[in-house]
């Protein structure tokens, strides 16, 4: 029979191919990263660029306003005839100055040296000139001459629309560079989804390679399979081939040297030869008997089903003589079940582990051997355990090959080394398995599971 060994697959090449795609997945996945990093880090800054250019431009509107709105009280405050209501608008005069003192300040913050700065600085100076002149209408206005008052509010009308013009300027440098900066951040978002998308494509085509490598793989490694098995099948049949040939060519010989012991047996001074010659005759028989079970046991393979109390008992009644001739006892507790084995074949299972124990049985102990059976689910499970010698750990490993003999036992012992490699290929030819636990000094135990089956 052929190892399991022999049908593993060739592991030359993995490692080089599962560090690629190691290296690939960690790439791909620092990749990623950085770019949502980037993508995180532009988001802030074009919102930071965004939300100074909106308060920039507010600050402006802001200025814009008030001194709209501080032209229209001191018009007021010229039209106003009343000293209490005059006083008022004074409060609210100096309420918008301050506001616009305010406003200019925090704009002075922003402007730096950008190229808005000689605009700035040329407001400023118009309002620092317009000032005093201010001064001058409120003064005549309190005094109520109000003619005066209107005529310098007509010079300074030019003054007042200079400054107006300066802040119009800045509003619409500024609303350009506030657009300019917006085409940047939308070019920036636009590298952001290109860089993103390629990542996502990137992944796309990443994950198909995987599958379609994958897959042939998978398809490589079930054609091997397909390859192991059917060398499998093959040499398997070889072997059952050679040991039918082996044993029908020793067939013949065999038969001459039994009739030629026999015919020595008649004679007096030859008897020791005889015993001599039928001892190897029975050697060759048991090596014949077992090559041929080996063989052939797929051929004996049916529907039919096996009651496992009689078979046991069948067992171990025929093989009561053997145990007593070794000053032993067997006990058999098996639960009544119909399991899938022919009797004939569950019979020689039992009785090879059977007489295996006899085999290798302690000659400072009683042997003892029992033979246990009991339905479990969909399975049944006979054991044979006795008291003998036992194997060490590496024996027992290899208790299953054909041919196998143990060192401390195998040469004084009797028997072909196919024994319980016919216990195994029977019971999973019939679809169970056989394990065996073994200690040296303390003895053997052999577990059989096989499906149960439906009474014939």
């Amino acid at each position: 029979m052929i190892s399991s060994q022999s049908s593993e697959f060739p592991r030359t090449g993995r490692w080089p191919l599962r560090l690629g795609f190691a290296l690939i997945i960690i790439a791909f996945g620092v990749s990623n990263l950085i770019t949502l990093h980037e993508m995180r880090e532009n988001m802030a800054h074009n919102r930071r660029v965004v939300g100074k250019m909106i308060s920039i431009v507010n600050l402006l509107f802001r200025l814009d306003r008030d001194d709209d709105l501080k032209r229209l009280l001191l018009d007021a405050h010229v039209f106003e005839r009343v000293s209490a209501n005059m006083v008022d608008i004074e409060k609210r005069i100096a309420a918008v100055d301050s506001d616009f003192a305010a406003a200019a300040d925090e704009y002075e913050r922003t402007v730096g040296n950008s190229s808005d700065r000689a605009d700035w600085v040329r407001l400023q100076t118009e309002v620092t000139r317009l000032q005093p002149e201010i001064e001058r209408v409120l003064v005549l206005s309190r005094v109520n001459k109000n003619v005066e008052a209107r005529v310098l509010m007509g010079t300074l009308e030019s003054r007042f629309e200079n400054i107006d013009h300066a802040i119009g300027n800045l509003i619409n440098e500024n609303r350009a560079e506030a657009n300019l900066t917006m085409v940047d951040v939308t070019a920036s978002q636009r590298k952001s989804q290109i860089i993103l998308g390629i990542l996502t494509l990137s992944g796309i085509a990443f994950a198909l390679f995987a599958a379609i490598w994958v897959s042939r793989l998978l398809s490589h490694r079930e054609d091997q399979m397909r390859r192991f098995a059917l060398l499998l099948e093959e040499r398997n049949r070889d072997l059952d081939a050679f040991a039918g040939r082996v044993a029908h060519d020793l067939r013949g010989p065999l038969t001459t040297i039994n009739l030629a012991a026999s015919m020595l047996a008649k004679r007096e001074k030859e008897e020791g030869t005889s015993d001599i010659l039928h001892r190897g005759v029975n050697q060759m028989e048991a090596l014949i008997q077992d090559l041929l079970a080996l063989s052939r046991n797929d051929a004996q393979l049916s529907a039919s089903a096996a009651e496992t109390a009689q078979v046991a008992s069948a067992v171990a009644e025929d093989f009561k003589s053997h145990v007593t001739s070794a000053n032993g006892i067997i006990r058999v507790d098996v639960e009544p079940a119909t399991v899938r084995c022919s009797p004939g074949l569950l019979r020689q299972v039992l009785w090879n582990l059977s007489e295996n124990s006899v085999k290798y049985r302690r000659s400072d102990v009683q042997l003892e051997i029992d033979i246990r059976g009991r339905a479990k689910q969909e399975a049944y499970e006979f054991s044979v355990s006795d008291n003998g010698s036992g194997m060490p750990p590496e024996e027992a490993r290899r208790a299953f090959e054909p041919f196998f003999r143990g060192r401390e036992h195998g040469r004084s012992t009797p028997g072909t080394g196919l024994g319980l490699s016919i216990v195994k290929r029977l019971i999973e030819a019939n679809g169970g398995t056989v394990s065996i636990d073994s200690q040296p000094g303390r003895g053997t135990k052999f577990e059989i599971n096989l499906p149960l089956g439906r009474a014939a």
